[in-house]
């Protein structure tokens, strides 16, 4: 067994323990977790600088697009970092495979225990199959042409069915984002899977789709026109994107949005008002790499218990690291408590994915993985700029 102390260890359950000591066997259970022991023996302590907290869950990551890094420029805008995915993404399949291999091993040695994951492909599901980290993985559907809706939804159905087959976790059908499916198609992937049901969806990335539903005009209509693709059977709702999509989901759904960079405040109250259980994933460096633009997580503030984080893929950002999302965060928006951004990279996430029981927490009998967080302010304790994190278990 190992005794681990450091000067402090965030449960996250439960409140801040200094100079606490975290207990775990060879397995990585936790065993104790509280004040210092008196009877244990001081040499036999691992003693460390800094914040010790659970393993991070990603609740957004496309690592099959992990060959993508450093192909796609910065601050293109939305439309036009699609067109450049759709020309950049394939490639020779073992350089594919390689990437993924080796991007997995980045999100381990970042602290990941957990991640939400989106395919197109069957490219991710051997490492998958080795179970290095617990995946959820949603096969994602797209379509904005009704006429090749069937089609569409039944290439989804045959992955979905491979993945399955392989029995390499939980996983399911899930909508791409709130522009890219025609009505026929959206109506076929949510009656893939009788409620209740996980759903994720890109909610909101650019200023475009706000354009897009409430005047059928601006950048999506360019680039459907551009893909020689007919709007003629879309209606500009005259409401936002969100609002617009949110008919679609039933209340005993759980609906992850991702990205959430132009929501405001009316569309929060709109979900409040409609009882469907939102969840929230906040990626702000691919945020800042395709729009240059972040969330205002001030007006978030209501969905605390709601929020998590993810990384977006290696198209969109230089790192598979939630503690480096978080110090995008932690720069911008500086009155967010520490213990609730741990909460969002941490607790929150195992919940949406219904696996809390394990991750999410340093609790007596769960497997959570324990990050030690170095370099950080002491008064109030909170990230640096230079904060880092080192796996322990």
């Amino acid at each position: 067994m190992r005794n681990i102390t450091s000067d402090w260890i965030f449960p996250i359950s439960s409140k801040p323990i200094k100079n606490g000591l975290v207990s775990v066997d060879e397995s990585g259970e936790i065993i104790y977790v509280g004040e210092m022991d008196k009877t244990t023996d001081a040499d036999l302590l691992e003693k460390y600088t800094g914040v010790i907290c659970p393993g991070f869950v990603n609740t957004h990551c496309h690592l099959e697009l992990s060959h993508l890094k450093e192909r796609i420029p910065e601050k293109v805008g939305m439309t036009d970092f699609l067109f450049k995915v759709m020309l950049e993404r394939e490639r020779k399949e073992a350089e594919i495979l390689s990437n993924i291999k080796d991007k997995e091993k980045e999100m381990i040695d970042n602290g990941i225990v957990a991640v939400v994951d989106i395919v197109n492909t069957d490219f991710t599901f051997a490492q998958k199959a080795k179970k290095n980290i617990y995946y959820y993985t949603f096969v994602e559907v797209f379509g904005f042409d009704p006429r090749l809706a069937y089609t569409r939804y039944t290439e989804g159905v045959e992955l979905k069915w491979k993945f399955n087959e392989m029995k390499i976790g939980s996983g399911s059908l899930t909508p791409h984002a709130t522009y890219s499916l025609s009505d026929d198609l959206f109506k076929m992937v949510m009656n893939d899977l009788p409620s209740p049901n996980n759903y994720t969806i890109h909610n909101q990335e650019s200023w475009e789709e706000d354009e897009f539903f409430r005047t059928k005009s601006g950048g999506f209509t360019e680039f459907y026109d551009s893909l020689g693709i007919k709007t003629d059977h879309f209606t500009a709702t005259g409401k936002s994107p969100l609002q617009s999509i949110l008919r679609y989901f039933n209340r005993e759904d759980k609906l992850l949005l991702v990205h959430n960079t132009f929501t405001n405040k009316e569309d929060i109250e709109f979900i409040k008002e409609s009882d469907i259980d939102v969840w929230w994933s906040f990626c702000p460096k691919a945020n800042l790499y395709i729009t240059n633009k972040l969330p205002d997580f001030k007006i978030f503030k209501s969905e605390d218990d709601k929020i998590t984080i993810g990384t977006d893929s290696l198209a969109s950002n230089d790192t598979l690291s939630i503690l480096e999302e978080l110090k995008i965060i932690r720069r911008e928006e500086k009155s967010i408590d520490f213990q609730n951004l741990l909460k969002w990279a941490t607790l929150n996430g195992a919940k949406y994915l219904g696996v809390d029981e394990k991750f999410g927490s340093i609790v007596k009998g769960k497997h959570p993985g324990l990050n030690l967080i170095e370099d950080i302010d002491q008064d109030p304790v909170n990230l640096t700029q230079s904060s880092r994190v080192k796996v322990l278990c």
